[in-house]
Order: C-alpha cells, then sequence, then structure tokens
C-alpha cells in the first residue's frame, strides 16, 4: 500500500468515528431537549399553583370580614330585620345546630 491509501483509509476511519460521535451527541441532544421540555412542563404546573396560593392569599387578605367580631358580623347580618323578626330567630344558637341544620331532634339542655 502506498502512502495515500494508507492517509485515505486512516482519514476514512477518522471520518466514520467523527460521524459516530456526531450521531451520538444528536441523539444526546434530542434527549435533552425532550427532559427539558417534561421540566419546563411541570414548572408551568407548579407556577400554576403558586398562583393559586397567591390569589388565595390576596383575596383573604382583601375580605373585610377576616377580623370582624361575631358582634359586628350579627348585628350587619341582623341590621335591615325588625325587631319581631330577630326576637323570632333561635335563642339556643349552636347548642341545637343538629336540629337546625340537619332536622335531628332537639336536644334537652
Amino acid at each position: 500500500m502506498d502512502n495515500f491509501q494508507k492517509r485515505k483509509q486512516t482519514h476514512d476511519s477518522t471520518l466514520v468515528k467523527l460521524l459516530e460521535a456526531d450521531s451520538d451527541l444528536a441523539i444526546q441532544a434530542a434527549a435533552l431537549a425532550n427532559q427539558m421540555e417534561a421540566l419546563q412542563e411541570k414548572r408551568r404546573s407548579l407556577q400554576s399553583v403558586i398562583e393559586l396560593f397567591d390569589s388565595t392569599k390576596t383575596s383573604v387578605a382583601e375580605d373585610s370580614s377576616i377580623g370582624q367580631s361575631l358582634l359586628d358580623l350579627f348585628s350587619e347580618l341582623t341590621a335591615d330585620m325588625t325587631e319581631d323578626e330577630i326576637a323570632q330567630l333561635p335563642k339556643d344558637g349552636a347548642e341545637q345546630h343538629d336540629y337546625y341544620i340537619y332536622g335531628t331532634p332537639k336536644r334537652l339542655l
């Protein structure tokens, strides 16, 4: 074999190795792109959950009834009621809540 053929063989085998390396890198790049897309999807989902918690926090902070005393709340709820209507409200309050909510028999107090 002459020098030219040896160099051509070396050149060809080097080219084959380089093409294999390029192919391997292309496969790795595709796998990384898939992983990146999956990671971005998870991050978008996480950001959606964070926004839900953040909007809940904001709406709770803006709710004017938070921290309001029960007496003030009762006064607001009964502001447009007549004295007769207020007199008809249950006097036992939460003690008989099962009766008022579920219709179970009243308990003896």
